[in-house]
């Protein structure tokens, strides 16, 4: 038992320690640099209740992160992804209410982007390995649309089970991706589930201030960055055994 606490307690400690040494790649950028001003001035104004500017802003935070993505990530799905996020982000900022579904579709394509650039890189086989990941996150999204679906308009009620399904399974594959990755599909579908309980208004508008925009903002950045980093870190890895496979061919054959 003693082994086993002594354990847990340094599994415990490398993550904090894993956390607090993670950095994004190349983080002193231009565009890392405009991302955090334009949300430090986005939360100021959607704080203040200043519209139509925080919208405004709102809308320019995502191309900072689709720049750095496009400049260092070097994954075309990323990139996709992060464009029908900020389409959905335009769409649902006009607050019209026929564009609703548009920035709903927008954002359900967002989210086909990310499955597609976290399955190939082989999530699907650690899912299977750790079924609990898909287990709680379907439980907790079925949960949640349970309690809301009768409270919520019947024009919606067709689209939000498969855009549920959708950031459910994004959530997973990030989760099994990375823990970078994992703490950003959390924050994404965190935030999305307190928009579909406001729908139902079953939460106070307060949380939409307070919680869902900084969730959202701060999802999107965890699950571009964390993917640009891991599929860093693979890459050295992988120019390494390469090198390490060249020099021991050598002296194989010599041998």
């Amino acid at each position: 038992d003693r082994m086993t606490h002594q354990e847990g307690k340094q599994s415990i400690r490398e993550i904090i320690q894993r956390f607090f040494k993670w950095r994004p790649p190349t983080w002193r950028t231009p565009e890392m640099i405009g991302f955090t001003i334009i949300t430090t001035i986005h939360l100021a104004l959607l704080f203040t209740k200043k519209e139509p500017y925080a919208s405004i802003f709102e809308c320019m935070i995502v191309p900072t992160l689709l720049l750095w993505a496009f400049r260092h990530g070097r994954s075309r799905l990323l990139c996709l992804a992060l464009i029908f996020c900020d389409g959905g982000d335009i769409f649902l900022e006009t607050h019209q209410d026929h564009l609703f579904l548009a920035g709903m579709a927008s954002f359900a394509l967002a989210h086909i982007c990310f499955i597609a650039m976290f399955s190939i890189t082989g999530t699907p086989r650690t899912l299977i390995k750790r079924p609990w990941i898909l287990v709680g996150y379907l439980f907790i999204a079925s949960s949640l649309l349970w309690w809301s679906w009768f409270d919520l308009p019947i024009m919606l009620r067709i689209g939000i089970p498969i855009y549920t399904l959708l950031q459910m399974t994004t959530a997973s594959s990030a989760m099994a991706y990375s823990w970078i990755t994992g703490l950003g599909g959390m924050m994404f579908l965190t935030s999305d589930c307190l928009i579909l309980l406001q729908l139902a208004h079953k939460v106070s508008p307060l949380v939409q201030l307070i919680l869902i925009m900084p969730l959202y903002i701060f999802g999107v950045f965890f699950l571009t960055t964390g993917y640009c980093y891991h599929s860093h870190q693979l890459e050295i890895t992988t120019t390494d055994d390469e090198v390490n496979e060249r020099l021991l061919v050598p002296s194989l054959e010599d041998g």
